[in-house]
């Protein structure tokens, strides 16, 4: 898969998980916001798949959130993160978002062996929560506790 398209997928991810705040996400986009997580390091899927991938996301937020696309006062709450600005964060930064990342893959694809994707609210919101602090967090304080309930979550739930 392209970096660039990797990239590009997870700032979509990180779009949708902001969207789902203040409003009420199906199960269906829990099972999208998965689906992209298990896929975005995956060597088997092609470039074609991956932008299918990222259409889906978007068409979800849109959903979730359709009058944003309209809206004449943008307010970027909702909007895509740029993931050049991770790969340029301080390196604690850097790394602690990296750890998120690999967390919440590993969740996601016990998740979807499972076949329980998008089935967890409390873990549905987690998720959430750690994509939002990928795009958000500039420091640590704002990041080790979303490790901790991530930590927690994959020790309680999957024995990670």
């Amino acid at each position: 898969m392209d970096k660039k398209l990797q990239d590009e997928l997870i700032g979509a991810l990180i779009g949708l998980a902001r969207a789902t705040e203040g409003t009420s996400p199906t199960k269906e986009i829990y099972q999208t916001i998965i689906q992209g997580l298990t896929k975005y390091n995956a060597i088997d899927i092609s470039d074609d798949e991956v932008r299918d991938l990222i259409q889906d996301v978007r068409s979800k937020k849109k959903l979730l959130v359709p009058e944003c696309s309209k809206c004449q006062a943008p307010c970027g709450r909702n909007d895509e993160y740029d993931m050049q600005n991770m790969w340029n964060a301080k390196e604690d930064i850097r790394g602690l978002k990296i750890s998120v990342l690999e967390k919440i893959h590993r969740i996601a694809m016990c998740m979807y062996s499972v076949g329980e994707e998008g089935a967890n609210e409390k873990i549905n919101n987690i998720l959430c929560e750690a994509l939002f602090m990928i795009g958000y967090a500039e420091n640590p304080e704002m990041i080790l506790p979303i490790i901790n309930k991530i930590d927690e979550i994959s020790e309680d739930r999957y024995g990670l």
